[in-house]
């Protein structure tokens, strides 16, 4: 029996949105919102495609896992499995039903199902056995809770209500990590995070999936010189992601991010007309402003002074937690996204920008349970799972 993606278009649509695409670049629109558009399409929309399906057992539970096979497939403790699912949502009962209740699974199974995913990074023929389900069911299945995973808990990604009471802490924490290391520098008081972007590599696209576009250039940066996806992170010295957006085409710059993301609207509407207002700490690339600070700008055959370049120093001591958290993501738990050859553009039903979000997300759930780097260097431990998905 054939089984569509949950996400899809059939394919005289999927013809007729493409016309329409080309139409508007034949028309003088600009090709820069076009190519936008279509990249944002080939990560989270495909065409149908048909599968054949077969169960070859009961479905794979927490309890059924050891300590060390727990480790081993989806980087959690054994027991933390149990809080994970809980605290998510996928516990007590609850299904999870892939394209048209096609193929149905317990949420524990479907949790399992992507953080094995994500950990181990073998092909879905291999995990067959493990799971005790055909490789069509388990793709359909990871990316319908890929996409429940968004729809529920993409929020704690983007809203930063949650820690603004955490900024006074966050701030004095930084202080007394860069003073601790220059004493002679008076560092900003004010900082509670650090921004950042960064490129996630991919396939090169296609160029026979749209003919006509060259979404190659689109996806290509020359700064980095390969194809890949940006991204945006706020990262607070627990070590947690405070604010993930993305995916943009890799030829964007930082500040571009910033514009697209609203981060800066939203910072202005959290704060009373007489509260403190707290900034986040980025690199050259930004600019200084309200929300956001940089160091002391290098000026050509201008060197700076000893106070000035020390506090750069000190400030980019700090700032590096940001580069951890992305380490975080594909060193730690998310393996499978450093395979750049599957990382294809218009070939996951899941969406490649939507399992890095999704990545970031279960990241953010394993600091809560077992801290990381950052939080040791600026001794703030991250909040409990359960507080912080509450």
């Amino acid at each position: 029996m054939a089984a569509p993606y949950r996400v899809g278009l059939p394919l005289v649509a999927w013809s007729h949105l493409f016309t329409v695409l080309l139409v508007l670049l034949t028309t003088g629109a600009n090709n820069d919102d076009i190519y936008d558009l279509l990249l944002i399409l080939m990560t989270e929309w495909l065409p149908w495609r048909q599968r054949t399906h077969r169960t070859r057992g009961r479905d794979l539970r927490v309890r059924e896992l050891s300590e060390q096979q727990a480790q081993h497939l989806t980087g959690f403790r054994r027991s933390d499995l149990f809080r994970l699912v809980s605290a998510l949502g996928f516990g007590g009962g609850r299904t999870v039903r892939s394209s048209f209740r096609r193929y149905v699974c317990s949420g524990e199974t479907a949790i399992l199902i992507v953080l094995v995913r994500l950990h181990d990074g073998r092909r879905w023929s291999e995990l067959e056995d493990l799971f005790r389900r055909d490789h069509t069911q388990l793709s359909e299945l990871f990316a319908e809770t890929v996409h429940m995973l968004l729809d529920e808990h993409r929020h704690r990604l983007e809203d930063l209500s949650f820690f603004k009471p955490r900024m006074p802490g966050y701030a004095a924490a930084i202080r007394h990590a860069c003073t601790a290391k220059y004493p002679d520098v008076e560092a900003l008081s004010d900082i509670w995070a650090f921004i950042d972007g960064t490129l996630r590599p991919c396939a090169r696209p296609s160029a026979a999936l749209f003919p006509g576009m060259n979404i190659q250039m689109t996806c290509y940066s020359g700064h980095k010189r390969r194809h890949g996806l940006r991204y945006q992170a706020v990262t607070t010295p627990d070590g947690l992601i405070a604010h993930m957006f993305g995916p943009l085409p890799g030829r964007r710059h930082d500040l571009t991010l910033l514009r697209q993301s609203g981060l800066l609207e939203q910072l202005d509407g959290m704060y009373m007309p007489n509260e403190q207002v707290f900034r986040m700490y980025g690199d050259p690339a930004y600019r200084p402003g309200a929300h956001i600070a940089t160091g002391y700008p290098k000026q050509r055959n201008v060197p700076l002074g000893d106070l000035e370049y020390r506090f750069n120093r000190a400030m980019s001591s700090a700032r590096i937690c940001v580069e951890f958290s992305f380490k975080e993501i594909n060193c730690r738990l998310a393996y499978y996204l450093n395979d750049i050859i599957r990382m294809k553009l218009g070939q996951s039903a899941a969406g490649i920008g939507n399992i890095y979000v999704v990545s970031a997300l279960l990241t953010n759930c394993l600091v809560c349970c077992e801290g990381c780097q950052t939080s040791v260097a600026f001794g703030v431990p991250p909040p409990s799972l359960e507080e912080y998905l509450a």
